[in-house]
């Protein structure tokens, strides 16, 4: 346990004991480090957070326009991807009706990156996808977010089976 009572969803294709889970921009090559890579997405997300906070007009569209794209763009989101809703992580578990795992994970709010609590916050809606409740893991889980536990979740009703805690 962390020790926070916040919890976040995850659902994916497979899971082994100890794996790391990691963002797909970490995943990704187009012939730069994906590390740098990562370290500059996040740098500049933060910085239009921060310009938008304090009221830059033209920070806040162009901070709408790229959590749209993180969204729809995966291989270049610096975040592993987990939502406030865990019927939304099986139906990622579960995409082409084959069994999958949906990891519950608690940690520290304030060090992940809530899109929904930013387009909340400052109205910025766009064509946005908020039915994920999308909440985003900077970089890889891991301190201060603990997988607590793993669900093996299969299609037509069939019922979950825990595999971790």
């Amino acid at each position: 346990m962390t020790g926070f009572s916040f919890r976040v969803y995850r659902g994916q294709k497979s899971w082994f004991g100890q794996m790391t889970v990691s963002a797909p921009s970490l995943r990704t090559n187009f012939g730069h480090d994906p590390g740098i890579l990562t370290e500059q997405l996040l740098l500049m997300l933060g910085g239009l957070v921060s310009r938008t906070r304090s009221g830059e007009v033209g920070a806040r569209g162009f901070l709408e326009n790229k959590l749209l794209y993180l969204q729809q763009t995966r291989h270049e989101s610096p975040f592993v991807s987990c939502s406030h809703e865990w019927s939304i992580a099986q139906s990622f578990a579960l995409y082409g009706n084959t069994p999958g795992y949906v990891l519950t994970i608690s940690g520290d709010p304030a060090s992940g990156f809530d899109f929904e609590e930013l387009r909340n916050s400052y109205s910025l809606f766009g064509d946005t996808v908020s039915h994920l409740k999308e909440f985003g893991v900077p970089r890889r889980l891991g301190s201060p977010f603990v997988v607590e536990c793993v669900d093996l979740v299969a299609p037509f009703g069939q019922p979950a089976v825990r595999v971790k805690p």
